[in-house]
C-alpha cells in the first residue's frame, strides 16, 4: 500500500510500484536496501521512478546549489554522501539549499532555475545536530511532489490561519487535523531513520555557546504551540469535553 506497509506485497507487486521488472527490483534492493525502505508514499515512489528512468545516476555533489557559509555546505555534502543514490540525486538536481546565521545575518541570492524544493537551514545550529536536520529536511522533500517554487508573502500566523480555515471548510475534526499535521513529520523522521539519522538533541548538550539560543527557541515554540492549541480549541471544539491528553496523543498514533 502507498503510504502504508509494503510487507503484504509480493515481488511482482513491489516491482510494479517502481515500474521495473522483478529482476531489476531485486538488483536495486540489493545495491542499497534503503532505496526501497519504508515509509513509502506516492510522491517518494515518483522520485525513485524518475531516477530509474534516467538510468539511476549518481549525483555530482560538486554541483550542489547552495547559498551560505562554506562550512555548512561541507556538512551538507558529507551527509549526502552517506545517503541512497536517489536521495543524493534529488538533493542535487531539484533542491535549492540555503543557510543563514552562521557567518551572516542575512543574504541576497538569485532564484535557482529548475528547483522544485527549497531547504533553508539555521546556521546557528550546532554541527552535531545539523547532520540529522539535513537528512530530515531532505526526507520532507522526498515525500513532496515536484511542485515549482512559488513565492507567496505569508507570516507564520497567516499560514496557521490558512491551515485552520482549510481544515474547517473540509469538516475535519480536531483529532484528524492533528494527525494530518504530524503525518509529514512522522514520514520525514521514518525516512531519515531508514537512512541512518536520528535527531539526537544530546549533541547540543555540550554546545555551551548555543544553550541559551536553544532555550529561547524552545520557549518561543512552546508559546506559539499554546496559541495554536487555543485557536484549535476555539475552531474545533472537542467532541468529548473531558477527553484526556493521553487519548488525544493516542489518536495521533493510530
Amino acid at each position: 500500500m502507498i503510504g502504508g506497509k509494503l510487507a503484504g506485497l509480493d515481488l511482482p507487486g513491489l516491482a510494479t510500484l517502481l515500474g521495473v521488472t522483478c529482476r531489476e527490483y531485486v538488483a536495486i534492493a540489493q545495491s542499497d536496501p534503503r532505496i526501497v525502505a519504508e515509509p513509502m508514499t506516492a510522491e517518494s515512489l515518483a522520485w525513485i521512478r524518475a531516477w530509474i528512468a534516467l538510468g539511476m545516476p549518481d549525483a555530482d555533489l560538486s554541483k550542489l546549489v547552495f547559498y551560505g557559509d562554506p562550512t555548512v555546505r561541507a556538512i551538507i555534502v558529507a551527509v549526502l554522501a552517506t545517503l541512497p543514490k536517489p536521495a543524493r540525486w534529488h538533493a542535487v538536481t531539484n533542491v535549492l539549499w540555503i543557510e543563514i546565521g552562521r557567518s551572516t545575518a542575512a543574504g541576497f541570492m538569485a532564484c535557482a532555475p529548475g528547483r522544485t524544493h527549497v531547504i533553508a537551514l539555521n546556521g546557528r545550529t550546532s554541527d552535531a545536530l545539523l547532520g540529522p536536520v539535513i537528512a530530515h529536511e531532505l526526507a520532507h522533500a522526498i515525500h513532496r511532489a515536484a511542485e515549482p517554487v512559488v513565492a507567496e508573502p505569508m507570516t507564520a500566523e497567516e499560514h496557521t490561519a490558512r491551515v485552520l480555515a482549510v481544515a474547517q471548510d473540509a469538516g475535519w475534526s480536531r483529532e484528524h487535523l492533528i494527525r494530518i499535521m504530524y503525518r509529514q513529520e512522522d514520514l520525514a523522521n521514518g525516512t531519515a531513520r531508514a537512512w541512518g539519522y536520528e535527531c539526537a538533541v544530546d549533541g547540543l548538550a555540550a554546545d555551551r555557546d548555543r544553550k541559551a539560543l536553544l532555550h529561547d527557541e524552545l520557549e518561543a515554540a512552546r508559546g506559539r504551540a499554546a496559541e495554536i492549541t487555543a485557536e484549535m480549541d476555539r475552531d474545533f471544539p472537542r467532541e468529548q469535553p473531558n477527553e484526556s491528553a493521553a487519548a488525544c496523543v493516542a489518536a495521533t498514533n493510530t
